[in-house]
């Protein structure tokens, strides 16, 4: 059964009428005349009644138009559904957002969008860097936000700014006039880290497996989210 055969049968339908109905659509009469008789064929029922000068539909017929009908406005709705994505008048876009980078980045970011694309929907999933990452890398995103020092393999990626991990220390911290510290002299100190799946933690906590801190239950302790290495 092919859609075009759907389309002759609920043109000849409305019009009583092969001759008439290959007129309007465009075509030889004899491909209308064709493709009903196939399509009364395949179903093995009568469609229409010829009997008379004008043809009119037999009772499988109606019931056939029905569903027809149904299935031609169904097509015609998810082709208009498509243009819609196509010109960007409908749809949503996944977003996965840092919550650091969302706090003072996004809301700007949100406000242009919406006045570009306004019937477009935002959805934003507020994780870190790392499981945003993998839920790109899985298609369950369809853009994402992250901090990273490798791009993967698996995603294309477009840079956006490029930044440095600070030490940010008390007024009256011995290391204050350094210009530089390395990670080796922070033995001892306590770290406030944010959640296991961000970028910013990952990176912290490798550097503290290079310079052998040490993790035992007796000496790693944590206290909300700071942490005090010995």
């Amino acid at each position: 059964m092919e859609l075009r055969q759907l389309e002759y049968f609920q043109m000849v339908s409305r019009l009583n009428n092969m001759t008439r109905a290959a007129e309007r659509l465009h075509v030889a009469q004899p491909s209308i005349t064709i493709a009903i008789q196939k399509l009364e064929d395949e179903l093995g029922v009568t469609l229409f009644d010829r009997s008379q000068k004008q043809i009119t539909l037999t009772a499988e017929g109606r019931v056939f138009l029905q569903r027809v009908e149904n299935i031609l406005r169904s097509i015609q709705d998810a082709m208009l559904e498509m243009n819609d994505y196509r010109d960007l008048q409908k749809g949503s876009i996944k977003i996965g957002i840092p919550p650091m980078i969302g706090s003072f980045l996004f809301p700007e970011i949100f406000a242009n969008f919406k006045t570009l694309y306004p019937h477009l929907e935002l959805c934003i999933i507020e994780e870190g860097s790392i499981a945003i990452r993998k839920l790109l890398e899985k298609g369950e995103l369809d853009l994402g936000i992250v901090i990273i020092s490798h791009s993967s393999p698996l995603l294309e990626t477009l840079p956006i700014t490029k930044g440095e991990i600070l030490l940010c220390l008390p007024p009256n911290h011995p290391l204050v006039h350094c210009s530089s510290v390395p990670f080796s002299q922070l033995r001892g100190e306590s770290f406030i880290l944010l959640k296991e799946d961000t970028y910013h933690r990952q990176i912290i906590m490798e550097e503290c497996l290079k310079n052998k801190f040490d993790f035992t239950a007796e000496t790693l302790i944590f206290t909300s989210n700071c942490l005090h290495i010995v």
